[in-house]
């Protein structure tokens, strides 16, 4: 099973930034909600990290 989530989080990304208005895009204020959805986020990148093996080394031999 292939354990790739960069597709999640590119999507997530994607509908960030078409939320966000072009007044918003300045200095933003977060409310303690949006703190709290970061945190999430943060969280749930670290637990990705933990659980993806890593890729296989490759060794050729001639």
């Amino acid at each position: 099973m292939d354990k790739d989530f960069t597709i999640i989080f590119e999507k997530m990304d994607e509908e960030a930034r078409a939320e966000a208005s072009a007044s918003e895009r300045g200095a933003v204020m977060l409310s303690a909600e949006s703190l709290v959805e970061l945190d999430e986020l943060a969280e749930l990148r670290r637990v990705v990290t933990e659980i993806t093996e890593p890729e296989p080394l490759s060794f050729t031999t001639t």
